[in-house]
């Protein structure tokens, strides 16, 4: 049995005007959509049934808050029938549901929105992640940083095809890069969600994850995130929270900035 810490934070940034992201701890949620920042922290046990999730909204006008902060509500509602009747909570399964609740929402409302979605679940000392979008999962292990989701996005695809022809100089597509080709809020009828699943990873003692929105990931590269994970000894999680969310800041912090940081 291992015991855990997490930190999650949410920061609308320097520049947007409102903060469209949200994410999940064990039931925990931005409420208040209004709110520009706001932060928890949590302890619990790798054992027990524990769900973890950032959200990065999409849409008009109120419209990305508001699909963050519906597929939060969703999961919670999925996570705590799971918890209750102690079944096996399933990433993949719970995309599809919050997809599902999204879709019906837009129907009634007459609009569009959508959102990225990366899940963290860990029940009986081993991890899963499960995503859509381009908002990312880390696992940084042995002073180690590796990302285990997809982005799906078009300029990934198309580094994939390239691999895939065995083509050694990779090719670049200006304004691919941010064009998602997953998400919540795609319909049936519309195109086929495939939210991607990792294989299961047995949790070791000193494993960190990092669920975190394009906000943190996009203006940090990989081994700057990894030299600030590399302070445990040093420093606590809230620490080392707040100086990824300070050295995203620094860096222009032109997007809302959601991340979560678990500890083994």
């Amino acid at each position: 049995m291992i015991e855990y810490k997490a930190y999650a934070v949410t920061n609308i940034g320097n520049v947007r005007e409102n903060n469209e992201d949200n994410f999940f701890c064990n039931g925990i949620y931005k409420q208040n959509v209004a709110l520009p920042e706001y932060t928890f922290e949590d302890f619990g046990e790798s054992e027990d049934l524990s769900v973890f999730a950032v959200f990065d909204g999409m849409g008009g006008i109120d419209c990305g808050e508001t699909a963050s902060l519906l597929a939060s509500e969703k999961l919670c509602d999925y996570f705590v029938e799971a918890a209750v009747n102690w079944e096996v909570f399933s990433g993949k399964e719970a995309i599809y549901e919050i997809n599902k609740s999204l879709c019906k929402e837009m129907e009634k409302r007459s609009t569009t929105m959508g959102s990225t979605a990366v899940l963290l679940t860990f029940q009986e000392g081993e991890a899963c992640i499960a995503n859509v979008g381009d908002s990312r999962a880390y696992l940084y292990r042995a002073e180690s940083l590796r990302q285990i989701s997809v982005d799906h996005t078009e300029q990934n695809s198309l580094l994939e095809l390239q691999k895939e022809l065995g083509l050694t100089e990779s090719i670049a597509m200006p304004g691919m890069k941010d064009m998602l080709t997953q998400h919540l809020g795609i319909s049936e009828e519309e195109f086929l969600l495939e939210p991607f699943v990792s294989e299961k990873i047995k949790i070791q003692l000193e494993d960190t994850f990092l669920l975190c929105s394009d906000g943190l990931s996009g203006t940090l590269s990989d081994e700057i995130i990894q030299e600030l994970l590399n302070r445990k000894e040093e420093e606590t999680i809230k620490e080392r929270a707040f100086l990824l969310l300070q050295k995203a800041l620094q860096a222009g912090g032109k997007d809302n900035i959601t991340f979560i940081l678990v500890e083994f």
